[in-house]
């Protein structure tokens, strides 16, 4: 049985294109779609590759699933297949990391540890209105020190250092790390994301 995942091209490749197309066709497989369909799949191959995508979906011997919600209406409008939707929970549910955040008690009321806030990886940020939001938040933050002292945690990667510069190289925060904060700012490009999924898991507000 062949498992195919996010990038389908490959699975595709694999048992259309290539020489032992007719005996891989017939291996049982499942798919379990995590990604835009027609992601790295150059233009000239795009429409041979739905048509074959629906002939699979049509065979006894294959099953479909997708674990984003906006992606399995993507794919009937494009390809018009009825592709069921199956939830999944974050890695962080295997790590058993739970909400821990900052204690901010003291005797006198004022207490020297700040609230945290880990700002989650989004493409958003990487867009001129997620920059201005960006510039905004921090300044509001810088301004408001004197009342509330908050950090704000950029996360370049949710799982490892991003690698957009070597500064950013090798900055992991392992789950863990990530539930000691007091809250989490998440601004998702598609609301099926798993790192929405791992944040609730731990418990993380």
């Amino acid at each position: 049985m062949f498992l195919c995942v996010d990038h389908s091209i490959f699975c595709w490749l694999l048992r259309h294109r290539s020489s032992g197309r007719g005996f891989l066709n017939e291996v049982p497989a499942l798919y379990l779609i995590g990604m835009v369909l027609l992601q790295y799949v150059p233009k000239p191959w795009r429409v041979d590759m739905m048509r074959d995508l629906r002939d699979l979906w049509q065979a006894e011997q294959n099953a479909f699933g997708a674990y984003c919600e906006a992606l399995t209406l993507q794919l009937q409008w494009q390809v018009g297949i009825a592709i069921p939707f199956v939830p999944s929970v974050g890695l962080a549910v295997r790590t058993r990391a739970a909400y821990s955040p900052p204690h901010l008690d003291d005797a006198e009321g004022v207490s020297p540890v700040s609230h945290s806030v880990v700002v989650l990886r989004s493409p958003f940020f990487g867009l001129p209105a997620g920059r201005v939001f960006s510039t905004l938040l921090t300044r509001f933050v810088d301004a408001n020190q004197h009342a509330h002292r908050i950090n704000v945690d950029w996360m370049t990667s949710f799982a490892g250092g991003s690698l957009s510069s070597h500064a950013e190289q090798g900055q992991v925060e392992s789950f863990q790390e990530v539930a000691r904060h007091t809250c989490a700012l998440y601004i998702p490009n598609e609301l099926s994301l798993i790192k929405f999924r791992d944040a609730y898991s731990m418990g993380l507000p």
